[in-house]
């Protein structure tokens, strides 16, 4: 993975990320920071495969998808950082995590995942 020289410049990034899981696009959402991200990439398209059959259900339970809300950035010394979304359906949100790490070559996206436990936002979780 390359890495960016900013947490700004990956926020850019994931913002897109989320404006198109917002408008449907899933998988090219998550495409856009396959570059960024150290997750192999078979294992990264098996991922991204596995979540866009997941989102059938998740608009069936949940209604149609409104748009997406960044919340949080979070640092942890100058290495660490978390950034925090949600994608906003008619009745419930999905909690979207990205995992920042800064090495030699800047800002990578390490890991990221998604759930429907946003109430865990409020425990400082």
């Amino acid at each position: 993975a390359s890495g960016l020289p900013s947490i700004a410049e990956v926020k850019s990034v994931t913002d897109t990320v989320m404006d198109k899981v917002a408008k449907g696009d899933l998988a090219g959402g998550l495409n856009t920071f396959k570059s960024l991200t150290i997750i192999p990439p078979a294992e990264f398209d098996a991922m991204v495969g596995q979540a866009v059959m997941q989102m059938p259900v998740m608009t069936s339970r949940y209604g149609a998808t409104l748009d997406q809300e960044f919340i949080k950035e979070a640092r942890i010394g100058n290495s660490l950082a978390e950034l925090v979304y949600i994608h906003r359906f008619d009745k419930h949100a999905m909690r979207w995590q990205f995992y920042l790490y800064r090495g030699k070559d800047g800002w990578v996206i390490n890991t990221f995942h998604f759930d429907d436990r946003w109430p865990e936002l409020f425990d400082g979780k």
